[in-house]
């Protein structure tokens, strides 16, 4: 009779720290979950991931009262690339219509593109390095253009890539 009470006794304790193992891993998952979400919750702001605010559609956050832009999977805080029509060639810049899709509005916008001497001008299969390849651009082309920066909302920024339609 005494083995089986000290039997009954081991497997309650077992059970019994089995369950107490079991409800503070619970707790502390459940504390976890809640400190993701509310960083999921946050929306960065413009300013945080550098963005402009030309063109820029606001709704209001409903719990903060704090502006907020407009985001979408066609339009997310942060782009770098943007199409557009060559409008004029200066020497280290390019005027480019470009297509809006940088922008919340959607918008086309005249954009200002800075050529540094570590910009790639795309030309078939040859490419130029800084303001060499501006000589090889027309006026009127399609071309696409890409940024190591967030372009969206802005009209003026450095180019890093830029390839002919």
């Amino acid at each position: 009779m005494d083995k089986k009470i000290t039997i009954l006794i081991t497997v309650l304790a077992v059970v019994i720290v089995f369950l107490i193992g079991l409800s503070s891993y619970l707790f502390l998952e459940l504390k976890a979950m809640k400190a993701n979400q509310s960083l999921i919750s946050r929306q960065p702001t413009l300013a945080e991931v550098k963005a402009g605010e030309i063109g820029e559609i606001w709704s209001q956050n409903e719990e903060s009262g704090e502006k907020i832009p407009f985001i979408s999977s066609n339009m997310p805080l942060s782009i770098f690339s943007v199409s557009g029509i060559i409008k004029e060639i200066k020497t280290d810049e390019l005027i480019v219509r470009g297509d809006g899709n940088n922008f919340a509005d959607q918008s086309p916008r005249d954009l200002i593109i800075k050529i540094n001497p570590n910009s790639l001008i795309f030309i078939g299969e040859n490419q130029f390095l800084g303001k060499e390849g501006l000589n090889y651009l027309e006026i009127g082309i399609n071309v696409l253009i890409s940024s190591k920066e967030n372009i969206r909302g802005k009209t003026n920024f450095d180019l890093k890539n830029l390839k002919i339609f």
